[in-house]
């Protein structure tokens, strides 16, 4: 949604500018939009045009106070006066660092994050081409915000982020998550948290003493296939799921996985 707010006062030069003078406002959108004119005296003296508004609208030398919506090119009059306030949208991107989806003392910003949001307008969650769209970027301390919304559906989501995983939770929301805004509502707890990814990995190694630990005389073994799995191990090897990934030893016996 747009706002417009056109208002002109005794002696102010005209603010739009060329081509649009005189108060004259032309702009062009393919989205719904709502049009406020706040009414300001003027003096004669102010060369203060009175163009006719497709809905019969109109400027005059002494201003008015009202409103029209503009949906699929057909403007459609709103009673004087009316003006829906226009709410917000936004909070934190963060690293969940003891993964219980809320945020608490132990979780770290996530800056420099693509947040996406969305008019939801057909209520299929997914972003269409034709549907309007704004992003934003989070600061040094996760947070991101939009503002200027008004009234109905929207969806926000985040960019994949490569070091870390989504979580959902108490605080953490869905992606994409999708929710219908109010009239002047501010929604500052749209956050979304991520576990950060782990690394796993050490050496494969020929134990000579049988001791379980590698000694300074024990080589490690190159070229060994090592694959990871997911599950209760080793108290229940039926629950293990994968291979997840598989890795090859390095010369030394050494191996990582990560991601």
């Amino acid at each position: 949604w747009y706002e417009i707010v056109a208002g002109i006062l005794p002696g102010v030069a005209n603010p739009f500018g060329d081509p649009a003078p005189y108060g004259e406002v032309r702009f062009d959108s393919d989205k719904p939009m709502e049009i406020c004119f706040q009414s300001q005296p003027t003096a004669s003296d102010c060369d203060f045009r009175s163009p006719q508004l497709s809905n019969s609208v109109s400027l005059t030398g002494d201003g008015i106070s009202g409103a029209i919506t503009a949906d699929s090119n057909t403007l459609l009059a709103e009673p004087d006066g009316f003006c829906s306030s226009p709410g917000a949208v936004g909070d934190f991107v963060f690293f969940d660092n003891n993964a219980n989806g809320r945020i608490n003392g132990a979780d770290t910003a996530i800056e420099g994050v693509l947040v996406t949001i969305w008019d939801n307008n057909d209520g299929d969650g997914i972003q269409a081409p034709t549907e309007w769209f704004n992003d934003a970027t989070t600061d040094a301390d996760g947070e991101y915000d939009f503002t200027g919304l008004f009234p109905g559906d929207y969806c926000v989501t985040v960019e994949p982020i490569s070091t870390g995983t989504h979580l959902a939770g108490d605080h953490s929301k869905s992606l994409p998550f999708c929710f219908t805004l109010g009239d002047g509502e501010v929604r500052d707890d749209i956050d979304f948290g991520y576990v950060p990814l782990a690394t796993i990995g050490d050496t494969v190694y020929l134990d000579n003493d049988g001791d379980s630990s590698q000694g300074g005389s024990e080589p490690g073994i190159a070229a060994a296939s090592v694959s990871l799995y997911a599950g209760n191990c080793p108290g229940d090897l039926s629950t293990l799921t994968g291979p997840l990934q598989t890795t090859a030893t390095d010369a030394n016996g050494a191996y990582l996985f990560d991601g």
